[in-house]
């Protein structure tokens, strides 16, 4: 009697074991904000995206803009942000937005951003630090099979800077990118938006690739700039790619729109 008891008892934490850790099971978004504008802040976000993988937002029914003081450092596996169409990530013209990265030896990194509008982000300086000025996804892992992923859906990006002040080594055109930079990873876009990004004395006015996979659809890109010191390293108004990598190695637009991008060379 006691054996049947033991067996049953162990069956039953087998059963409530496979019931809380089935295999696909989705842990639900963590939401920033509850209920008001206000709530909304920049320190409630950081808090998110240390700690959870899938973040949406509760801030009214109104539009808000979280206006951050310095970039997001996104490193984990996965994570992804929602902006529900009412959010707007602002770097408020003096800071860029999101630093996406692998690190050590965590893994590959796939970030996600939705229904949001990312804008006047800006990355300045010598080198390396004025790339991407809103988002700069790059390979930095200790095992090169981890890449970084940056996926993007419904995104508006308006009005984003990269400018470069100085380098050392390399051309100017190695840096820019006034919405994204990518190092060494892949880029998906759909349904998107690029308007009024510039890369200054770069190259990449909306986009700038290095050696990374990109594909884009169903996405426009009007008004970026890619307007250099120098015409020969002034490349793509609205997209450089400078070598193919990451995971696809392709590169691949579809269903997409280009009108009025500029650049010297």
């Amino acid at each position: 009697m006691h054996k049947t008891f033991s067996t049953s008892f162990t069956a039953l934490l087998v059963m409530i074991a496979l019931l809380t850790f089935a295999p696909g099971q989705v842990r639900a978004a963590s939401q920033v904000g509850n209920g008001s504008a206000a709530s909304c802040s920049e320190a409630a976000l950081r808090t998110a995206v240390a700690t959870e993988n899938s973040i949406t937002f509760n801030c009214g029914a109104n539009p808000v803009t979280i206006t951050l003081s310095s970039p997001l450092d996104v490193t984990k596996p996965n994570l992804t942000i929602d902006g529900g169409n009412l959010v707007t990530l602002s770097g408020g013209g003096s800071s860029q937005i999101i630093d996406h990265r692998t690190f050590g030896m965590i893994g590959s990194s796939v970030l996600t951003l939705k229904n949001l509008i990312i804008r006047d982000g800006y990355a300045r300086g010598a080198g390396d630090t004025a790339n991407g000025g809103a988002i700069k996804s790059y390979f930095q892992a200790a095992d090169p099979a981890f890449k970084p992923t940056l996926n993007i859906e419904n995104v508006s990006f308006i009005n984003n800077d990269s400018t470069l002040d100085s380098f050392t080594g390399g051309n100017a055109y190695d840096f820019g990118g006034g919405a994204i930079f990518s190092q060494g990873g892949q880029v998906n876009i759909t349904d998107s938006t690029f308007r009024d990004n510039d890369a200054n004395n770069g190259a990449g006015g909306a986009l700038h690739m290095l050696q990374s996979g990109l594909t884009i659809a169903n996405t426009t890109f009007t008004n970026n700039t890619a307007i250099g010191a120098t015409i020969r390293d002034s490349l793509g108004g609205a997209i450089y790619n400078e070598g193919l990598g990451g995971e696809n190695i392709r590169f691949t637009i579809s269903g997409s729109r280009f009108e009025n991008n500029r650049a010297y060379n």
